[in-house]
């Protein structure tokens, strides 16, 4: 629906290809560019294009599965004390 990101990623990044059904139940795709994602939009966001999101197509890269639990572990211990500190306030 909108340019969701974090930790320097963002949907932007891997989303290649979104159907959708539009006002009148066509079954539609729209592919890269055309989603016209930017700081937590799209035009789904922005209503350029009504419709219901059935799938996205994401695009994701290979990497080492060491190294890419690693970043994971860590961006979720950086959220889960941003949460913490958010909670204590």
């Amino acid at each position: 629906f909108m340019n969701a990101g974090a930790y320097g990623g963002s949907m932007s990044d891997v989303v290649f290809e979104t159907t959708y059904l539009d006002e009148k139940y066509n079954l539609c795709k729209l592919e890269s560019d055309k989603h016209k994602f930017g700081y937590r939009k799209s035009v789904f966001k922005t209503k350029e294009i009504n419709g219901i999101i059935l799938s996205t197509k994401i695009k994701l890269k290979k990497g080492d599965k060491k190294e890419i639990w690693e970043g994971m572990q860590k961006y979720i211990n950086a959220r889960i004390e941003k949460q913490y500190e958010i909670q204590i306030m």
